[in-house]
This record gives C-alpha cells, sequence and structure tokens, in this order.
C-alpha cells in the first residue's frame, strides 16, 4: 500500500525489504546455538527477493560481525591437528566467497599440506583474521578437514562436522 500511496516507490520497497531480509538472516549468527529443519513441503511466497552475496559470502559476513575470537578458536579446538583442503565437490568449492583484499591470501594456504594450527598462525596475518575465513571456508564447504596431509582422503562427515563446530553452525 505505501506504493499505492505513492510514499515509497517499487525500487525504495524492494531496497527496504532486502534490508529487512539481511537483517533477519545475520541474527540468526548471534544466537548461541540452533537446529535447522528443512520441510519439503513448505509453501513459499509467490515473489521473491534474490540475495545480491553469495551464501559463502553471507556466512562470512555473520560470522565477521557476530562471532567472538573466543567462539572460534572454541570451534576449531578439537581440529587443530587437521589439514584444510578445498572440497572435493566443485559445487561447494568454487563458491564466491568475498573477502577483503587482505584475507585472500589466507585461503591460498589451505592446501591440505599444513595443519589446521599453522594456517592460523601464519606470520603473514594475525590469528583472529584468520580465524573467520578458515572458519567460513569450512562451515560453508569450501574447504574440508582431513586427518592427513593428502586431500585426496574422504572428509569427516557433515555430521560429525556439525557436532564437534556446533557453535551456532547451520545442520542441514
Amino acid at each position: 500500500t505505501l506504493v499505492t500511496l505513492g510514499r515509497l516507490s517499487a525500487t525504495e520497497l524492494t531496497e527496504a525489504l532486502y534490508r529487512q531480509l539481511e537483517a533477519k538472516l545475520f541474527a540468526v549468527f548471534s544466537w548461541p546455538g540452533g537446529e535447522y529443519q528443512f520441510r519439503e513441503n513448505a509453501s513459499l511466497p509467490g515473489e521473491e527477493l534474490r540475495l545480491r552475496s553469495s551464501s559463502a559470502s553471507l556466512v562470512y559476513e555473520g560470522v565477521r560481525r557476530f562471532f567472538t575470537t573466543e567462539r572460534l578458536e572454541e570451534a576449531f579446538a578439537a581440529s587443530l591437528g587437521t589439514f584444510p583442503a578445498v572440497s572435493p565437490d566443485p559445487l561447494l568449492r568454487f563458491q564466491r566467497l568475498d573477502l577483503d583484499p587482505p584475507a585472500e591470501p589466507i585461503l591460498e594456504v589451505l592446501d591440505g599440506t599444513r595443519p589446521l594450527v599453522e594456517c592460523l598462525t601464519d606470520p603473514r596475518w594475525e590469528r583472529r583474521q584468520a580465524l573467520p575465513v578458515i572458519y567460513t571456508a569450512y562451515v560453508a564447504g569450501v574447504v574440508d578437514l582431513f586427518d592427513r596431509a593428502n586431500p585426496m582422503l574422504a572428509p569427516r562427515s557433515h555430521r560429525r562436522r556439525m557436532e564437534r563446530y556446533g557453535a551456532g553452525a547451520v545442520d542441514g
């Protein structure tokens, strides 16, 4: 009705709805825990509002805004000896992940040859800078954690990942 009354243009309404959607999505990151339930027969609204960012980029922004360094440290505490490497699934590993230019080199060391603890403590960046990048890449599926320095090994199961890193991660 605001558009009909001339109070908002259609573009302004779309922008306001997008900001509202973004705010609701990011609010999820402030939850200390949660559970995801897929509802196969859920009805969807007739109109759709497309996100401007990829899922991985939205996760990164949410993690940067709402996760403390302590929360991220806790999430990785049991896995510091694992070897992060790109996901074998091309659908996941090639997701767009918008990072600040200083954070981009962090992804380059996630090649399966170095344990996670070394990736986090690389002298080229601060640990608190690497934690959200690596956590996001992991929970978004861009990288996986392997038990040995061989990225061809089968990755840990998704269920074990979510149980171990349940620090607000979504299971689905």
